[in-house]
């Protein structure tokens, strides 16, 4: 928890620009949102703020600077540490008296050796926030613990639960004003954000602003729902009747752990990431994206949870006064919506119009290879599983005009026209093209998407390692121009493809490598899917 500086307004000034107030209070573990709020209620009153957010601790010296401090989030590890280090600096003078701004279990080591102070009425000033609220505070602190002059006045209280809507200082307390606020489209998908109340309070909602414009865009009608309690948040998203959940709390919080109110309401629950841990530009340096923090708060907890599309959208960002505050990332915005938007869509397609596509793994090229375990199944019966999947699909009422009987069959299909070949199996390759029914994307189709795709950069990443399009791989010459050969088993609606080999070499290490690119056949197929067959799964 290092030292951020004395914050005196909003911004950051040396004793030589202002005078240094005689009162000091220092905060450790608040959240960066919320530091711009109390350091200009701290200046309104004339004491001067310090915060301590991220290790190193506070030295003893930095501690007996500050006639008090207030907690709120501790480290587990640094608990203990500090408080000795509270205990220590109150042993010569008393000072500095420790409050806490709200409970929380990780303060029980300063509690232990009784250094934390108890004051019920400070949590409902902290919890009301906002600036008239923190102003209160400190005239509150002022008058009850530093002996100054003034007058205490109680917490402006605020709804514990309601509806956020961009644009507006109050709260909607129904849906029905919140359909009526935001002149709701009549049979449009509904997006449901959740977020914490603190997010509103201290106005930290650059990024949910982003979110509700993005998807509204897209054509979502949303609705952007807060509340302290589970039961609460439970009871608004009932009468939301969400066709998609964006999750933006820290943590999902419900009334049970067994996801029961989830399964009551069947519907995706998405996760964009704003991150805590970092700021954008460190997001964008580091090699392998998220960091520890980051990467347990929103992956590792939020899959445990059920979440899906773990899509970064914004972080922190260090602005003039050096705070770090949440900004969005736009393009990474516009890419969430668009991936809710699909699952929206997919929720409302008929089974009968949906089309799905199946990629299997194609080893090592081989005939004897094909379907035959993967890079995460293992030793998965990829045929015998299929065998026993399609059917079910059929029976969900997915349209498929034939499904294999038996492993040996759909193997035979496979090998027909359902493989890979190695530039050196030319001839066998040229055979498979020449198939009725068998999809040959020609070179100029493939450059359109490449140029509109992809920028300079990546071209050149491309094009290092394979050349220009349309590379080497599953290529055929047909009438005098160059085609890619896309090989697929359809059976309606619902085709098998091969995953298109990775390189001439057929490395496994290319499989998931973030270094090498992806060659042309590998970009040919998938843009295929998107862009022709336009596979909704």
């Amino acid at each position: 928890m290092a030292l951020v500086g004395m914050i005196v307004g909003s911004g950051m000034l040396s004793a030589a620009d202002v005078p240094v107030p005689a009162v000091r209070i220092g905060f450790v573990g608040v959240w960066d949102r919320a530091m711009p709020t109390l350091s200009e209620a701290a200046q309104a009153s004339g004491i001067a703020t310090s915060f301590f957010s991220r290790s190193p601790l506070p030295s003893v010296e930095e501690l007996r600077r500050h006639d008090l401090v207030l907690v709120l989030n501790i480290d587990a590890a640094e608990a203990s540490p500090l408080a000795e280090r509270l205990r220590e600096a109150r042993a010569e003078g008393g000072k500095p008296r420790v409050l806490a701004l709200d409970k929380r279990d990780s303060q029980n080591a300063l509690q232990r050796i009784g250094v934390l102070e108890e004051d019920a009425r400070i949590p409902t000033y902290w919890k009301a926030n906002g600036a008239t609220n923190l102003r209160r505070l400190f005239s509150y602190l002022s008058v009850t613990y530093l002996g100054r002059p003034g007058t205490v006045e109680p917490p402006i209280l605020v709804p514990e639960q309601g509806f956020y809507v961009p644009g507006r200082e109050d709260a909607l307390a129904s849906i029905a004003e919140v359909r009526q606020a935001n002149g709701w489209k009549d049979g449009a998908p509904v997006a449901a954000i959740l977020i914490q109340p603190s997010f509103w309070v201290t106005q930290d909602t650059q990024v949910i602003n982003a979110l509700v414009i993005a998807l509204t865009k897209r054509g979502f009608n949303v609705a952007t729902i807060f509340a302290e309690q589970a039961s609460s948040m439970e009871r608004l998203v009932r009468e939301v009747k969400p066709d998609v959940l964006v999750e933006d709390r820290h943590g999902s919080m419900w009334t049970d752990n067994n996801g029961s109110f989830l399964a009551e309401l069947n519907v995706p629950y998405l996760r964009p990431i704003s991150m805590l841990g970092a700021t954008i530009k460190e997001w964008e340096d580091n090699p392998q994206g998220l960091n520890a923090r980051d990467r347990g708060m929103f992956m590792s907890l939020q899959e445990l949870n059920g979440t899906i599309e773990p899509i970064v959208v914004g972080g922190l960002q260090v602005n003039v006064a050096g705070f770090r505050l949440h900004q969005p990332i736009p393009d990474r915005v516009e890419r969430f919506a668009e991936r809710a938007w699909s699952w929206a869509n997919l929720r409302r397609t008929a089974n009968a119009d949906k089309r799905l596509a199946i990629v299997y793994y194609n080893k090592y090229l081989g005939a004897g290879d094909l379907m035959r375990g993967s890079p995460t199944g293992a030793f998965l019966d990829g045929p015998e599983s299929l065998i026993r999947f399609l059917p079910r699909l059929r029976e969900r009422g997915f349209t498929m005009d034939r499904v294999p009987g038996t492993a040996a069959e759909l193997i035979g299909w496979l090998k027909e026209r359902g493989r890979n070949y190695a530039p050196w199996a030319q001839g066998d390759l040229e055979k498979m093209a020449d198939q009725s029914g068998m999809v040959l994307v020609p070179v100029t189709q493939y450059r359109t998407w490449y140029d509109s795709k992809l920028d300079a950069a990546q071209h050149a990443s491309v094009e290092a390692k394979f050349g220009p399009p349309p590379g080497k791989l599953m290529v055929v010459r047909r009438n005098g121009i160059d085609h890619l050969v896309i090989p697929m088993i359809k059976l309606g609606k619902v085709i098998l493809l091969p995953q298109p080999e990775r390189g001439e070499s057929q490395d496994d290490r290319l499989l998931h490598s973030r270094d090498v690119p992806p060659p042309h056949n590998y970009l040919a197929m998938h843009w295929w899917l998107q862009e022709e067959f336009k596979a909704d799964a």
